[in-house]
């Protein structure tokens, strides 16, 4: 089981990245999604999840990457690499800052 999961967040990984790569739109999923026995939610690995959460709370927040950067204090390419999966290097230190500039606050879970 645990290699099965470990298989389709890879996957899932992989639909991100090709998605984004060809400046494709991701897919909200369909509203109705098998639910019961046999059948578990997949999540994509955290390096992809958080570079997508911070490109969300920055299109919530109305800011471009410019923007964000300035805020920052970070070059434009700096703040670009936190918003790609696979390239996301964020300390923590640099997610809280992320987070308060774009007015959220940072939680972290270990599950």
């Amino acid at each position: 089981e645990q290699e099965a999961r470990e298989m389709a967040s890879d996957l899932l990984d992989g639909y991100v990245l090709s998605k984004l790569e060809m400046s494709s739109p991701l897919e909200t999923p369909p509203v109705s999604l098998p639910r019961g026995k046999g059948w578990e939610w997949v999540s994509p690995g955290s390096q992809v999840s958080v570079a997508l959460l911070i490109r969300e709370a920055r299109e919530q927040a109305r800011l471009t990457q410019a923007e964000a950067a300035k805020l920052m204090g970070v070059a434009p390419s700096t703040y670009n690499r936190w918003e790609q999966p696979g390239r996301c290097n964020a300390t923590l230190l640099t997610l809280e800052k992320i987070a308060r500039v774009l007015g959220r606050h940072l939680e972290v879970q270990l599950r």
